[in-house]
C-alpha cells in the first residue's frame, strides 16, 4: 500500500488489544483510512491520534470496504451488496459483540 491509500480502501478494524493495536498502528501509519472499533473505547482512542476514525458501534464500520477483526470472529472483504447487506444486519443486531465476548471467555 505504499504511503498513501491508493486504492481508496476504508477499513474497519474490531478489536484493539495487543496485536489489534499494532496492526491497525501500522495500517494507519502507512496512510490507510481505518475506522476502528474496541468494547473499551478508551484503548481505541490513542489511535485517532494516528488518523483513526473511532466508531461508537459496530455498526458504523458496515459502510466499510474491509472489516477485520484479529480475534477471528469476523473477516470480511465486502466487494458485493449481499456481503454489506449481511454485515450490516450483523452488526445493527450487535451480534458482533456477542461473537467476540464468547471468544474471549473461553
Amino acid at each position: 500500500m505504499g504511503g498513501s491509500n491508493r486504492e481508496g480502501l476504508r477499513i474497519g478494524w474490531i478489536g484493539v488489544g495487543r496485536m489489534g493495536y499494532e496492526l491497525a498502528s501500522r495500517l494507519l501509519r502507512a496512510g490507510c483510512d481505518v475506522a476502528v472499533w474496541n468494547r473499551t473505547r478508551s484503548k481505541a482512542e490513542p489511535l485517532a491520534d494516528l488518523g483513526a476514525t473511532i466508531a461508537d458501534s459496530p455498526s458504523e464500520l458496515a459502510d466499510c470496504d474491509v472489516v477485520y477483526s484479529p480475534s477471528g470472529a469476523l473477516n470480511w472483504s465486502l466487494s458485493t451488496p449481499i456481503r454489506r447487506a449481511a454485515l450490516r444486519r450483523l452488526l445493527e443486531e450487535d451480534k458482533i459483540s456477542d461473537a467476540l465476548n464468547s471468544n474471549t471467555e473461553r
